[in-house]
């Protein structure tokens, strides 16, 4: 009897250990199991993402030239030069004497990105060549509006007022 109840308690010893030791083991190792299944659908998920973006970029690369230009419309910056400059070289161009330029730059709302900026030129010429000028202007890269044109007229040049509106993001 004494063997038997040894036996019986070396076998309740035994579990006890084994659900003290290897039963937190192995469920150690089921949650392991799981993250990895998890990890492994986040990197699949990951790589076709990856492989989307890839494929948006090359579709995005055929279109590097329409993309300029629309980087030339509607500019990330105001580059107040450039447009200055490009007034100076549309004027001359058409026969015109830039006398005077203003701009004022609209800040961002909260709501848009694109900001406004509103320029008043001032030239000196006929009025053919302000006509040219305008249809340059039409032509150009850039979106420009008319806002207003004002106009005095005199015997050998007239005065030409032109209020414009560009856009930047």
């Amino acid at each position: 009897m004494n063997r038997s109840i040894i036996t019986i308690l070396l076998f309740l010893g035994a579990i006890g250990l084994i659900s003290s030791f290897v039963l937190p083991k192995y469920q150690e190792g089921q949650a392991l199991q799981q993250k990895i299944i998890q990890a492994r659908q986040e990197l699949q998920v990951k790589d076709e993402y990856i492989t989307s973006l890839y494929d948006l970029s090359s579709e995005l690369e055929k279109h590097k030239e329409e993309m300029a230009k629309i980087d030339t419309a509607l500019p990330s910056e105001p580059s107040l030069p450039v447009l200055f400059n490009f007034f100076q070289q549309v004027s001359a161009q058409n026969g015109l004497i830039l006398k005077n330029i203003t701009v004022n730059v609209t800040p961002n709302s909260e709501d848009s990105e694109i900001q406004e900026i509103d320029i008043q030129l001032s030239v000196i010429g006929s009025y053919s060549s302000f006509k040219n000028f305008l249809f340059n202007l039409e032509k150009s890269a850039r979106l420009f509006e008319v806002e207003n044109i004002s106009f005095s007229l005199g015997e050998e040049e007239s005065s030409f007022n032109l209020g414009l509106k560009t856009h930047s993001y």
